[in-house]
């Protein structure tokens, strides 16, 4: 299986702003193949930011209730939350059985 067959659905429970870590995603970053992957990093999961394209990041802010779907090659992250709220926000991972 390769990122390519995976997609993402994140599902907002609560209120999600730029002040409480909103998730950030690079439209189009998907169509470049995966991003290099940081391979001291303990989880493998992370980008190595000085060789991946970020311009156009563009910060997805919503009320509590919607979903948002994406392709597992997007590149996103989220950023720290600074607000005394909670940014309750389930991924679920969507991949071919196997």
């Amino acid at each position: 299986m390769a990122g390519r067959d995976v997609a993402t659905a994140m599902v907002f429970l609560d209120d999600v702003t730029a002040g409480n870590g909103a998730l950030q995603i690079v439209p189009g970053s998907h169509r470049a193949g995966p991003a290099p992957r940081d391979r001291t990093e303990p989880t493998g999961l992370l980008v190595v930011a000085a060789r991946t394209d970020v311009r156009g990041a563009v910060t997805v802010e919503a009320p509590a209730g919607p979903a948002l779907l994406f392709p597992g090659l997007v590149v996103h992250r989220s950023g720290p939350n600074r607000t005394g709220r909670d940014r309750r926000s389930p991924l679920l991972c969507f991949q071919p059985a196997g």
